[in-house]
């Protein structure tokens, strides 16, 4: 893809490229163009989502690029604003959204600058962003096999591609996760995995300071109870009135960019 800086410059400057009506026949075809963009593919440790994989291979996710569906928790299960793995030390810099077919109704990828976002907190919250520019951590409690039901339902298995629990340790040891296993009733281990001190605030690649949390609004499931799940550095709670203006902020001043083919 020859305009790939351009493009990627662009992407920086005003948050999103959209392309329309993209004449792409398969998710295959949508690899081959990712191969082009000059983009590097990630592998995906640390995730929250349950997510089939498209193209690609489970056991060596760098050997090719991975498509994988976005999130497969039913459509009443809400999925609030958030940053891909921001959750973990190394997230991605961009991400690619494509749509192969066209829902019968609904469907659409909301999408907010992050950087809009941080100036509605710096100014309706001043006191709160020294406490996040210390950082913040994640705490989620995830079960041993994929939850479909919930939108933060991936396993540990999945999460850190392993089969064993030591297998797990050693990936969230190498991550600099903290984590404790609990046996639940049918014998299988839930694993409560806290983060290290991850940025809430960074700096853009447009030059400005951007607000960088994974989940804004607490995800929440039979595992995990709101308000818990994301935790200032020195592990006290973000004020719960906050959560619920910021929730609404972004609701109010969002781009909605219905589904269509290609």
């Amino acid at each position: 893809m020859k305009n790939h800086k351009t493009i990627l410059s662009e992407a920086s400057e005003f948050g999103a490229v959209m392309f329309k009506n993209f004449d792409i026949q398969s998710p295959e075809e949508f690899a081959s163009i990712l191969y082009k963009s000059g983009l590097k593919e990630v592998n995906y440790i640390g995730g929250a989502a349950v997510r089939k994989i498209i193209v690609g291979s489970e056991s060596k996710p760098l050997e090719n690029i991975q498509i994988v569906t976005t999130n497969e928790s039913p459509s009443s299960e809400p999925i609030p604003f958030h940053h891909e793995l921001a959750q973990t030390p190394n997230p991605p810099s961009h991400i690619c959204l494509y749509c192969q077919l066209k829902p019968a109704s609904g469907g659409s990828t909301p999408l907010i600058r992050s950087d809009l976002v941080f100036d509605y907190v710096k100014d309706s919250f001043p006191e709160l962003i020294s406490k996040f520019e210390l950082g913040v951590r994640y705490i989620r409690r995830v079960p041993e096999v994929d939850d479909p039901s919930s939108a933060i339902g991936m396993s540990w298995k999945s999460m850190f591609k392993v089969s064993s629990q030591l297998e797990a340790e050693e990936k969230m040891n190498e991550l600099g996760f903290e984590y404790q296993w609990i046996q639940i009733e049918d014998g299988s281990y839930d694993c409560v995995i806290v983060s290290k001190i991850l940025q809430a605030i960074r700096l853009s690649s447009n030059g400005r300071k951007a607000f960088r949390l994974s989940v804004y609004t607490s995800w929440t499931d039979k595992r995990n109870l709101a308000g818990q799940t994301v935790k200032f550095s020195d592990n006290s709670e973000i004020p719960p009135e906050f959560i619920q203006a910021l929730d609404k902020f972004m609701n109010e001043n969002t781009s909605i960019i219905p589904w269509q083919e290609g």
